[in-house]
């Protein structure tokens, strides 16, 4: 399965959220992927983390609508089923987007038309970045409450991305 990396927002959500300027880089020190576990010594943080993404999949089932975005959420409890979890050295609360990875390795994983999706990354446009972003936000929103989906998307395109408002979003060569 897909590995994903963390990242660094040089500026903090809030302000992502109020249409400030900010920059975020992919920060592949850290990273996380869906996988099943390999050992007993793993089992402990499976279960948790199962649960967790079984909380996830209910908020997927029951708030998740955009037809542009379906994710299979069919497959995704089958998998969970037979122990799926969340592998990840990504430290939590700390802003390197461990609930973005989560739900970006989600998103990539169970996306019906994901082999499209990733053709099409190659050459976003402006309003399918804001369409992606914001589905990604509703998807985030089930850890925070509140998402802007710049975490899941900037792990997603895995590339520096400046946001110069809520409207424009490009991305940075540096």
């Amino acid at each position: 399965m897909e590995t994903v990396n963390s990242k660094v927002l040089v500026f903090g959500e809030y302000s992502v959220l109020h249409s400030s300027m900010a920059l975020t880089i992919p920060f592949s020190k850290f990273s996380g992927t869906l996988c099943y576990p390999k050992n007993s010594d793993e089992s402990s943080i499976a279960v948790l983390s199962n649960k967790g993404i079984r909380e996830f999949c209910k908020h997927i089932l029951e708030n998740h609508t955009d037809t542009a975005f379906k994710l299979n959420v069919t497959k995704m409890s089958k998998e969970l089923d037979k122990g799926l979890f969340f592998r990840s050295d990504i430290p939590q609360g700390f802003g390197l987007g461990s609930s973005g990875a989560l739900v970006a390795a989600v998103f990539l994983r169970y996306l019906e038309k994901a082999g499209d999706f990733k053709d099409e990354l190659k050459d976003l446009t402006m309003d399918r970045i804001q369409n992606l972003k914001s589905c990604l936000g509703g998807l985030e929103g089930h850890f925070h409450g509140v998402s802007s989906g710049i975490d899941p998307l900037s792990i997603i395109i895995n590339k520096p991305l400046l946001l110069k408002s809520n409207k424009e979003i490009i991305k940075a060569n540096i």
